[in-house]
């Protein structure tokens, strides 16, 4: 099984236009109360190198687990976690950025 190419990997995570996604986030969604405890900590989900710059990292959410030739397809999400209790929300990016059809 061949490797995931890196370069090819950074160019579909670069179209998806993640900073773009997470600032109509930040417009959009008025930070209420985590629906499980009540309080209000909610941190973007984030890994090297993209924390290092304040940038959500995308998440997948599977559509359909039934793949036979070829990764699932996916629905591209920026992830937000509650600091007290580790519920997470996810928000669609292709909705965020007006790319949904």
């Amino acid at each position: 099984m061949a490797e995931k190419d890196d370069s090819d990997y950074a160019k579909f995570v670069s179209d998806l236009n993640i900073p773009e996604a997470q600032k109509r986030l930040e417009e959009k969604v008025t930070q209420p109360a985590c629906p499980f405890c009540g309080t209000n900590d909610w941190r973007t989900e984030s890994s090297p190198p993209d924390v290092l710059l304040g940038i959500a990292s995308p998440t997948f959410v599977m559509k359909d687990p039934r793949s036979y030739f070829g990764p699932a397809p996916s629905i591209p999400t920026i992830s937000v976690s509650c600091g007290n209790c580790g519920f997470i929300r996810q928000h669609n990016v292709s909705i965020l950025t007006g790319r949904a059809k």
